[in-house]
C-alpha cells in the first residue's frame, strides 16, 4: 500500500530545512570571546615588568633600595605597582629624598606610553570586526650600586580586540589609555547587508518552491 502522507522532513525538505538553519546561524550568530584586558591593566603589567627587571639588575647583596620615581603627574598611577614589583623582587624600599649610602639607589623614569590599533578585519564572513592592539611603555632608570649604571627600557604588548569593545577597555579618567579607533571597512558595510537580504529572500523563494511540489 502506497503511503500518501508527506511530512516536512520528507524528500527535498529533509535537506532544505537544515540548510535554512545553517544559513541563519551563519548570518546572525554571535561570536564567543573571552574577557578582554583593559588598556590600563596592560600598562600596569608592562610597568611591573620594567620595575621587576630593574630590581633584578641590582646586586643580590643590596636588599635595600632608595627609589626615586620620576613618573610625573600623568603616570603617577604606576608608582605603587612599581614599588610592589621591587618588593616582589626581594628589595626593601627606603623612604626619604636624599641619596642613601646604604644599599642601592635607583632613579626610574617613564617617558612615553603609546596605544595603536591596526586596521579593522573580520575573522569570518558576517562576523564581528577586530583590530590588532599594540600597547607600549618606554623609559629609563639609573642604578647607583655602587657605580652609576644607566639603562633604557621599552616593553610592548600585542593582541587582537573586538572593535565594539574598544570604548570599554579605555579609561577616560586616564587619557593615555585611549587611542584612535579604526573604522569599519566601507565595502563590508555595503556588501554584507546586500548579501544578508539576498540570502533571506532566496531562502523564502526556495521554501515556497519546494512546498508547492
Amino acid at each position: 500500500m502506497q503511503n500518501k502522507h508527506r511530512g516536512i522532513y520528507s524528500g527535498g525538505n529533509f535537506i532544505f530545512l537544515p540548510c535554512i538553519f545553517f544559513l541563519f546561524l551563519l548570518l546572525f550568530s554571535k561570536e564567543l570571546q573571552s574577557q578582554t584586558q583593559s588598556n590600563l591593566e596592560i600598562f600596569y603589567n608592562l610597568a611591573d615588568s620594567a620595575a621587576y627587571n630593574a630590581a633584578k639588575n641590582i646586586p643580590k647583596n643590596d636588599t635595600t633600595v632608595k627609589l626615586d620615581l620620576g613618573t610625573g603627574s600623568i603616570y603617577s598611577i604606576f608608582n605603587n605597582r612599581i614599588m610592589e614589583s621591587f618588593q616582589k623582587a626581594g628589595k626593601f624600599i627606603l623612604s626619604g629624598l636624599k641619596y642613601d649610602s646604604i644599599g642601592a639607589n635607583v632613579i626610574l623614569r617613564i617617558d612615553k606610553t603609546n596605544i595603536n590599533y591596526g586596521e579593522a578585519f573580520q575573522k569570518r564572513l558576517f562576523g564581528d570586526f577586530y583590530a590588532q592592539r599594540e600597547i607600549s611603555i618606554s623609559g629609563n632608570y639609573i642604578l647607583f650600586s655602587p657605580v652609576l649604571s644607566p639603562h633604557n627600557f621599552n616593553y610592548t604588548y600585542t593582541d587582537t580586540v573586538n572593535i565594539d569593545d574598544i570604548k570599554k577597555i579605555e579609561n577616560l579618567g586616564f587619557p593615555f589609555t585611549g587611542g584612535k579607533s579604526p573604522a569599519e571597512p566601507l565595502l563590508a558595510s555595503i556588501y554584507e547587508p546586500v548579501i544578508a537580504i539576498g540570502a533571506a529572500a532566496l531562502t523564502v523563494i526556495l521554501f515556497f518552491t519546494i512546498r508547492s511540489k
